[in-house]
């Protein structure tokens, strides 16, 4: 089941984070070829079995992938709705109406700070 971006603002950053890994990204340039098992993977992304697991169910946790069993195989294939609606957010971040930034307070982080951590340094 995928989740609509608009009204669970949680499923964009999952979705984001799940894009983050530079092997994950390449298994969804091949997921976007068309329906694979996780041995199909192993040879081209030089992969193990288990990693090539663990990324394929981020993906599908997040939404952004589809599994069906078949005997023992799973296969996997991309949930295009849900990268077009990620597509259109990113493409809407240029002219998104973010909050204002909040004021950074004195204290941890003011110029206290960095005199607190010299006194320990002597």
């Amino acid at each position: 089941m995928s989740r609509d971006v608009s009204s669970d603002p949680t499923a964009i950053v999952q979705q984001l984070r799940a894009l983050g890994d530079e092997s994950r990204l390449k298994i969804v340039a091949v997921l976007g070829k068309g329906e694979r098992c996780v041995r199909d993977f192993m040879r081209p992304l030089g992969l193990g079995h288990s990693v090539l697991s663990f990324h394929l169910r981020t993906l599908r946790d997040a939404g952004l992938a589809f599994d069906r069993p078949v005997g023992r195989r799973v296969f996997y294939s991309l949930n295009h709705e849900a990268i077009a609606r990620l597509e259109s957010f990113v493409g809407a971040l240029p002219s998104f109406d973010f909050p204002e930034p909040i004021a950074r307070q004195r204290g941890r982080w003011g110029p206290t700070a960095s005199r607190r951590s010299k006194r320990r340094r002597k």
